[in-house]
């Protein structure tokens, strides 16, 4: 009796079925792995599937092969990306080859090229492939190297003295490049300095300041400033009490820290909540302020103490701390703000200091 007319569907497509007395065994065909119920190619994937070296520098790529060949396979490696052979790396083999019984990791080396050209990041992507049928690429079928310039471009004035008329003179200052070859945009940034004339004036050079330094009207700031509905305040308020905001700077405005799209992030005060509920505070401060409940919610263990073991000084400082919390001149210990309604019935206390301009009745 041939045990695998009536059982050929136990074995994969790609294996064979073996009768036996009595009973029957499934092996997968030339070139597949498994077990007959289940059969499947050689794969062959890279170690890694991304690296970045330097220019100049070697980089050593392995892949290795899963799965066991019966045959001879050819393994391809196929080139793309940003950097040209011969011109950043040069000529490595391409074509590998596995033997039966051939250990399953092979190794190359790509040897980039230290050009002197100012070109910024290169990639090199290689991709694996295969001729035969029962190889197919794995998991890291691709690899990206890419390459960092380490070139500098030498940069120097047309001159080093530049001569101008007073009032209404002006010189073109020219920028020069002394060394390296140029393959993509860059930037030269000169740094002026302020200098005072020998008799009564100084020159009108410009010294680019901090961002934070700029005028109102020579930035703008259009952010929307998102609330928090849990804590009431601005969405990244620091405890610091202040918050990033990105501003736009006016035309023909520039300062150190600016972008490519002429915004900076400006610092601005915000009020910083760290969960301290204002209503909670004064509804303790009331009903519970002779036990000192509300300094040790507010974060004040020490005078707790003392309103709890005096009654809240016979009920005069319970009466003082109710006021004060009410008028919010007491806060947290840790000098975060009540949190409250954004738009509540907050009190702003107004302080001066050097810098306040009184306004003449």
């Amino acid at each position: 009796i041939d045990e695998c007319l009536g059982n050929s569907d136990n074995c994969h497509q790609n294996a064979d079925c073996f009768n036996t007395i009595g009973s029957f065994y499934c092996d997968c065909k030339d070139g597949f792995n498994g077990n007959g119920t289940y059969c499947y190619v050689a794969e062959v994937s890279f170690t890694r599937a991304s690296v970045a070296i330097t220019e100049g520098e070697d980089i050593a790529v392995s892949f290795s092969l899963n799965g066991r060949i019966d045959t001879i396979a050819v393994v391809n490696v196929q080139v793309s990306g940003t950097a040209t052979e011969l011109v950043d790396y040069s000529s490595f083999t391409k074509a590998f080859f596995y033997n039966p019984g051939d250990p399953s990791t092979k190794t190359f080396t790509i040897r980039t090229i230290d050009d002197q050209r100012l070109e910024g990041l290169e990639t090199i992507i290689l991709t694996l492939s295969s001729i035969h049928s029962h190889v197919t690429p794995g998991n890291i079928p691709s690899m990206t190297i890419t390459i960092v310039d380490n070139d500098a471009i030498g940069v120097a004035f047309s001159q080093q003295t530049y001569t101008v008329a007073e009032n209404n003179g002006f010189a073109n200052v020219i920028v020069q490049i002394q060394s390296g070859i140029v393959e993509r945009d860059f930037i030269v940034s000169p740094e002026f300095i302020l200098v005072h004339s020998q008799e009564n004036g100084m020159c009108n050079a410009t010294q680019q300041k901090s961002c934070d330094e700029l005028l109102p009207g020579q930035y703008r700031c259009d952010e929307t400033l998102q609330i928090d509905p849990d804590t009431q305040s601005v969405v990244g308020c620091k405890e610091s009490h202040t918050v990033e905001v990105k501003c736009t700077i006016a035309p023909g405005i520039k300062c150190k820290e600016m972008s490519k799209e002429r915004t900076f992030m400006k610092i601005q005060p915000c009020r910083y909540t760290n969960g301290y509920d204002h209503t909670t505070a004064l509804m303790l401060s009331v009903f519970l302020g002779m036990f000192g409940i509300d300094r040790f919610y507010l974060g004040y263990p020490a005078i707790g103490l003392l309103k709890l073991c005096t009654l809240g000084f016979f009920f005069l400082l319970q009466l003082v701390d109710v006021i004060l919390i009410a008028m919010q001149i007491v806060g947290p210990a840790d000098g975060s703000e009540y949190v409250m309604d954004y738009y509540g019935p907050r009190l702003f206390h107004i302080t001066q200091n050097n810098e306040t301009i009184f306004q003449p009745v």
